[in-house]
């Protein structure tokens, strides 16, 4: 298969800092737990779990699971792959140092979380990797993060970075269902469509990720090739640098009215996007809290407006006939639309220099909060707890979010003690409606996840909401 993502290479779960990591860690790890397609919390390698107030989750675990190498996946892995996520050597530990006190072995098959606050810990497990204790010992940390060894339906033989993964499936994996169906997966790294466009053509590779515009038209006319629709996969989001402190103390931004927010929105014709661009891959109504799948969506909020001169009047009576903000967005990533948006704002009289950026540059400009002024936010649809959702898109010290309100992170704060689903809804929507009304980002589309498959693939079923290759344990061919 060809992949888009060069950059994104990360293996280990300590390591990874982005979503584009998944087609390879994803093969390699199990976790305890996973969200499933019904959107209900699913047992990986846990059994069962339970919990009495949120502070303390108890985990039962499968018996027989072995790692790649033959060690057995007991407690103490799991322990270890905890406390290798919150330590030194992790890039990504996440809320878990805030979150959790310990881990604790209940036994050889079971484990608990103690939580320094109640929260709905089965969706923020799913950081947490199973680490070999006896391989770890023998390689080392900076050996492991090059080979890891993991506990899911492949197991990886070759890395050869910038270029390849290579993965042969693991014989001894403890659940048939998720079995892989194939012998032997290649990953190639093709960051230029054309280039993957070809190969599927050549039938150099099977199935080809991140297609869009004509060349997904053309691809549909061929018939050794069908064109896979994975819906409502991301949603795009345009941020704004006004909310960290580091820009606020720099000085005022234009930013800073809402009124000159609202008219960037009100700029945007989102529906000739998706009817022009993104050719029907697409969705002109996006929320900026949820996704139509998700718990927490509200079918009754209108879509975004598209009015030009209602825009024209917003800046004029902020005082701005023209402005120049300059717009970051990742440059493998819907190039054609965030070009067409630096048109509709010039109409309106809004000079927007682009500032087209590779994505782990992208990434860390945001981390570091040294973005431009308008700035390209993407966020998949598999976050489905909706406070989790909240937190990425709203919360003031979350990653990536641009956005910080002191009442919406006291009602996320508040919401997270909930244990009970509908309970966390409710809380979800109160943070996402003070948002939305404060304009702390513009919403600007839902886009389909699409593939190209070739004609030796008799199946294969994305996991959803998930704009990356996922699932790929479900690839089966003829």
């Amino acid at each position: 298969m060809a992949r888009s993502s060069l950059g994104n290479e990360d293996k280990d779960c300590i390591t990874t800092r982005a979503g584009a990591d998944v087609p390879q860690i994803e093969p390699i790890h199990d976790k305890l737990v996973q969200w499933g397609a019904a959107g209900e919390v699913e047992p990986q390698i846990a059994e069962s779990w339970k919990t009495t107030d949120g502070t303390r989750w108890e985990f039962k675990l499968r018996g027989g699971v072995k790692f790649h190498n033959g060690e057995p996946v007991d407690a103490a892995a799991w322990k270890l792959g905890y406390e290798r996520k919150v330590g030194p050597e992790s890039l990504s530990p996440g809320e878990l140092p805030r979150m959790v006190k310990n881990a604790e072995v209940l036994g050889d098959l079971a484990i608990a979380f103690n939580l320094n606050y109640s929260d709905f810990f089965p969706d923020t497990v799913g950081a947490i990797c199973a680490s070999p204790p006896k391989y770890l010992a023998q390689v080392g940390e900076k050996e492991y993060i090059e080979k890891p060894i993991g506990t899911g339906p492949f197991k990886l033989v070759k890395h050869v970075r910038a270029e390849r993964f290579v993965f042969q499936a693991f014989e001894s994996y403890y659940d048939k269902a998720r079995a892989a169906r194939v012998a032997e997966m290649v990953q190639l790294m093709a960051p230029e469509q054309s280039t993957r466009v070809a190969m599927l053509r050549t039938g150099e590779v099977d199935i080809a990720d991140y297609m869009e515009g004509p060349p997904v038209v053309e691809l549909g006319r061929d018939p050794n090739i069908r064109v896979l629709y994975n819906k409502y996969a991301y949603t795009y989001l345009i941020s704004f640098n006004i909310w960290w402190p580091e820009v606020k103390a720099s000085g005022p931004s234009p930013l800073n009215d809402v009124r000159v927010r609202r008219a960037l929105s009100l700029a945007l014709d989102r529906q000739a996007l998706v009817d022009k661009i993104l050719l029907g891959a697409g969705d002109a109504c996006p929320q900026e809290g949820a996704f139509p799948y998700h718990a927490a969506w509200e079918s009754n909020l209108p879509c975004p407006e598209y009015n030009p001169d209602k825009a024209r009047q917003l800046l004029k009576e902020a005082g701005y006939d023209k402005l120049e903000l300059g717009f970051q967005y990742i440059a493998v990533e819907l190039r054609p639309v965030m070009e067409a948006l630096q048109g509709y704002w010039e109409k309106v009289g809004v000079k927007a220099p682009l500032f087209p950026t590779e994505r782990v540059a992208h990434y860390g400009t945001y981390r570091a909060h040294k973005t431009q002024p308008l700035v390209q936010l993407g966020v998949p649809g598999y976050i489905r707890d909706p406070l989790s959702y909240q937190r990425t898109v709203h919360q003031c010290d979350s990653w990536p979010s641009a956005y910080c309100s002191e009442e919406v992170d006291r009602i996320i704060a508040e919401g997270r003690k909930q244990i009970d689903l509908a309970k966390r809804v409710e809380y979800a929507r109160r943070a996402d409606k003070i948002a939305r009304d404060e304009m702390a980002h513009i919403p600007l589309l839902y886009t389909h996840a699409v593939y190209g498959v070739g004609n030796r693939v008799k199946s294969y079923v994305p996991g959803p909401g998930n704009p990356y290759l996922t699932w790929l344990h479900t690839i089966e061919l003829k």
